[in-house]
């Protein structure tokens, strides 16, 4: 997730990091998880291999794991932010965000309609009701994870018999295709929101140490604070 691991400004850099580490593990996790669906999918195919749930149930479980770390992560910067009275870069308020946005948009660097979203979150509140927002999304995330991994757990004798593709192919009772469509689709959305937080916070402190702004040319150095 490199890039946008600068929320709410490079005072918490050590933190935010560490969320956004947290989030690019739980995605890899679900990746992880449908690539093993892949090559059950493939061995029952070419009749290479039986397939084992228990490895897609694995990756699975480390995703939630995962998103359970974010709320870790989330719960300190929270409490930081708390402690030094919510501190952030005074240009927030300063900017033209429709101006920025718009720009951004152009790039195809960000989701509009999650631009907006989360400049009026971060303009009508503060960070923290952006930290609640994310907490609350990655609660949703946890709840789909462990959707789609029951999901599997009901269908592992299907797996395990070499059925796993008839059952998907004729809809079967117990297909998982709408659980791993949810947590896909939460996902996505999540990481369009995260995004455009990230952007907003970058350039809050970009135009605070006067570095110019993420939509123009940077400048040779930085005044920093």
């Amino acid at each position: 997730m490199g890039g946008v691991n600068h929320q709410p400004c490079n005072k918490y850099l050590p933190d935010s990091t560490r969320l956004s580490r947290a989030l690019s593990l739980a995605r890899i996790s679900l990746e992880s998880a449908n690539v093993v669906i892949e090559d059950v999918l493939l061995n029952e195919l070419e009749q290479s291999g039986q397939g084992n749930p228990q490895e897609i149930i694995y990756h699975l479980d480390h995703c939630e794991r995962h998103l359970d770390e974010m709320n870790d992560h989330l719960r300190s910067i929270s409490d930081r932010y708390a402690t030094e009275r919510g501190w952030e870069p005074p240009s927030v308020n300063q900017i033209n965000w429709g101006s920025v946005g718009y720009s951004l948009t152009r790039s195809q660097a960000v989701n509009p309609a999650k631009w907006d979203q989360m400049t009026k979150l971060r303009l009508t509140g503060s960070f923290r009701d952006v930290l609640r927002h994310y907490f609350e999304q990655v609660e949703c995330l946890k709840e789909y994870s462990s959707g789609a991994r029951a999901s599997i757990q009901s269908l592992s004798r299907t797996i395990e018999s070499g059925s796993f593709n008839r059952a998907v192919e004729e809809n079967q009772a117990g297909s998982f295709k709408i659980d791993f469509a949810r947590l896909y689709h939460g996902f996505a959305e999540f990481q369009e929101e995260f995004l455009a937080s990230a952007l907003l916070s970058t350039e809050s402190w970009y135009q605070w140490i006067k570095a110019g702004s993420l939509v123009d040319e940077p400048t040779s150095a930085a005044q920093v604070a």
